[in-house]
Formats: structure tokens, sequence, C-alpha cells
């Protein structure tokens, strides 16, 4: 676990060059949160909803060049079936994804941007997601559960 640990840290400065590209694109290639999703979004914490856009693409872009793929094999959620990632503001969504689960996968992906918005930007985020997805593994990440617990809020 040391070793992976001492390795995501080699990674980070790539892989949020990469997360803040692909985040510059959501933005331009994006739309604005529903007034729904606004409203969700400042429920669960996000203090500037309005930056948020969405774009649907065919599959979620996965981390691509060889530092980047090394670092896929330690964290690999993002893949080509992943339904949602969230670039701090810039959040993709696979086209196709249920519809009715589409305003509690957003909610989920905001919950996200309050994480970014909270520790400062990309590299703090990733950082610390990354460790605790490492430590705790994936679906115990203490960031993760917080998503999947404010989805499971607007659900209600």
């Amino acid at each position: 676990m040391a070793r992976t640990a001492s390795l995501l840290f080699v990674f980070l400065p790539v892989a949020g060059a990469w997360a803040v590209w692909h985040e510059w694109k959501v933005l331009r290639q994006g739309v604005p949160l529903s007034h729904q999703g606004l409203m969700d979004a400042t429920a669960l914490g996000v203090r500037h909803p309005q930056r948020i856009r969405i774009l649907h693409v065919e599959k979620i872009p996965v981390l691509n060049g060889r530092l980047l793929r090394a670092l896929s094999k330690f964290w690999p959620q993002i893949s080509t079936h992943t339904i949602g990632l969230c670039l701090r503001y810039g959040i993709y969504l696979r086209e196709g994804c249920a519809l009715d689960r589409q305003r509690e996968l957003i909610a989920h992906e905001c919950v996200h941007t309050a994480q970014y918005e909270r520790c400062g930007g990309f590299l703090k985020f990733m950082a610390r997601y990354f460790s605790e997805c490492i430590r705790y593994g994936y679906l115990s990440a203490p960031m993760e559960m917080e998503a999947v617990e404010g989805a499971e809020r607007i659900r209600r």
C-alpha cells in the first residue's frame, strides 16, 4: 500500500493536468444545471452551482497516456463503463444512463463538486480522494461515501 501511495503522488500532477483539460472541455460544451439541479446542488453544499456544466458523452473519457494508464491501474473505477465523472465544475454523464436515476447521479457528482470546493482545487481534492480509495477501498472511501449519502438524500 505504501508503494501504491507513493506512486500516486508521482502521477498526481499529470492526472491533475488531464482533469483540468477535461473540465475546460465540459465547461465549453456542456449545459448548465436545471432549476431543480441548482436547488439540489445548493442543498448538497455546492457554493457556486451556477458554474456547473453537464456534458453527455457516449463514453466517459478514461485516463490516457502511459503515466495515466499506470495510475488507472490503481484507480480502476474510471473506465468506459463509468456513468458519471466529476471534474470540479465539469461533469461528464454517459449517454443512455437511466433517466429515472439521472437526478440522483447528478446529485452524487455535485457532492464531489462541493468536495473540490472545500479542498481548494484539483490537486488537493485528487490527493485526498485517491488516498482514501487506496486506504479504504473505493466504496468505503469517506469522500465517496459522502457522495453516495448525498444522492440518497436527494432521492428521498
